[in-house]
């Protein structure tokens, strides 16, 4: 049975038995530990029966009262508590030392025997020193939460005393700092001195936890900044960490929590910017579709527009050689009948003569002739383009009018029975020639398919459509 269970077993023998001489019974136990560090096992009793002694330094009133201004000057002594801030042990080694060299009424000795006492870099380590680090640092995963309470001080921050508070205990159980009203400070000038910035950051570097910077970089940017949460790989090996781990402090479970919510949060906007994305890469390809189509209409119109250009000047370049041809031959015919009247007239003239006429009328006739089959030629040419440029055996073709389209036949005059469409598609010609489909045409939103005898069909897209 542990000594401590022997304490509380004694401690409640009083209580049942009034005549019990453990009643003049007191132990007293010295050293430096919290009530928790004496019995640690969660099934037992807690040590609460004790009273805690706190051992306070030494007041500048006391050591006033303990030496005379003719074995120490008054001087001397403000200095030393100055630094040691009564601290008893620094107080007992600095004093020592000034009585050894003897300039105890020397204030000036004061600062350069502390030097070489506690800051001499060749001079052997100050174990009370070690004794603090060792002590501030052999709780587990408290020693992390103590460093953070620890850096506020090095930082000036207010630190309100809280007696019942672990971190706070296992703190002024080192003896680095105290409590001075209701507030903690550090110690002394000198504990302030060797337990700086320097030496916390060495401290953090001892300290074997892992993400402990990242965790830190987080706590000192007001634990908002999301640049620090951990993704991936590291935040998979920190739940692992978790779950092995049973002394994890607030900090590691909230940092781990901030970065779980970020990966979340990350993830989520991810899958929206890649849905967003989609639908702008499907909004982009129909724009498109839509564009080439407006283009190829506009094409159409274009080439349509060019060929019936091509095609009416072509005509007029027929009509000219017509007209040519016919002027032609109206003066081959007056000359033909100048020539006859001058035969009668010249009853005499000489075969030859005549003959030689005839001839070249005849010759006349002959490119007449010519230059008319030329002409018809070129109209019979005009009419195949005219011929191919129309879709459909029955000469109809598509035209367009402000915001319709409409058909048209060989002479350009619409053809009622095809009404007016928004939108128009025709089909390729054989369709049209056996008797099937001629176009498929949109009006008001909704398609249906037209056909050569200008009968209107809807479109079934689902079985109950063609039974309704």
């Amino acid at each position: 049975m542990p000594l401590y269970e022997h304490f509380i077993i004694s401690y409640n023998q009083r209580a049942e038995n009034p005549e019990s001489p453990f009643h003049q019974l007191t132990f007293a136990l010295f050293g430096v530990a919290s009530p928790d560090e004496l019995i640690q096992d969660p099934t037992k009793t807690p040590f609460n029966i004790g009273e805690a002694i706190a051992l306070k330094n030494l007041a500048y009133e006391n050591m006033q009262a303990v030496f005379t201004p003719q074995q120490i000057d008054p001087q001397v002594l403000q200095a030393v508590f100055e630094q040691s801030s009564g601290q008893p042990y620094l107080t007992q080694k600095i004093l020592a030392k000034l009585a050894e060299k003897q300039v105890l009424t020397d204030e000036a000795a004061v600062i350069p025997t502390i030097e070489e006492l506690f800051f001499d870099p060749n001079g052997t380590p100050e174990t009370n020193f070690d004794t603090i680090e060792t002590r501030l640092l052999s709780h587990g995963s408290q020693n992390l939460l103590i460093l953070n309470l620890y850096e506020d001080l090095l930082k000036g921050n207010p630190l309100l005393h809280q007696p019942r508070n672990l971190t706070q205990i296992y703190l002024k159980l080192s003896g680095l700092v105290l409590e001075k009203g209701q507030m903690l400070q550090i110690n002394n000038q000198i504990y302030a001195r060797h337990f700086d910035r320097k030496w916390h950051q060495t401290m953090f570097r001892k300290i074997d936890r892992p993400f402990l910077q990242t965790m830190r970089r987080w706590i000192q940017a007001g634990r908002k900044d999301q640049t620090t949460a951990l993704r991936g790989t590291q935040l998979q090996e920190a739940l692992q960490w978790k779950a092995e781990t049973p002394d994890l402090i607030p900090d590691e479970v909230d940092f781990i929590g901030f970065s779980q919510r970020v990966e979340g949060e990350e993830a989520i906007k991810e899958h929206y910017n890649k849905q967003l994305e989609d639908k702008n890469r499907k909004l982009q390809r129909k724009n498109t579709i839509q564009r080439l189509f407006l283009l190829g209409i506009l094409g159409l119109f274009l080439f349509s527009t060019y060929w019936v250009y091509r095609y009416n000047l072509q005509l007029a370049e027929s009509e000219k050689s017509r007209i040519r041809a016919q002027k032609a031959e109206q003066r081959a015919l007056k000359e033909k009948q100048q020539k006859t009247y001058a035969l009668e007239k010249t009853k005499k003239s000489e075969k030859q003569n005549a003959l030689v006429e005839k001839q070249r009328a005849e010759t006349a006739e002959s490119k007449t002739q010519k230059a008319f089959e030329q002409s018809e030629k070129q109209k019979t040419e005009k009419q195949k383009i005219i011929d191919a440029f129309y879709f459909f055996k029955e000469k109809y073709a598509l035209a367009k009018k402000k915001d319709y389209f409409y058909f048209i036949d060989k002479k350009g005059s619409p053809v009622p029975k095809f009404g007016k469409w928004d939108k128009v598609e025709q089909f390729k010609p054989y369709y049209q020639y056996y008797g099937f489909v001629l176009a498929r045409v949109e009006k008001d939103r909704e398609v249906y398919y037209l056909d050569t005898l200008g009968n209107i069909h809807s479109i079934a897209y689902q079985l109950k459509d063609l039974i309704s």
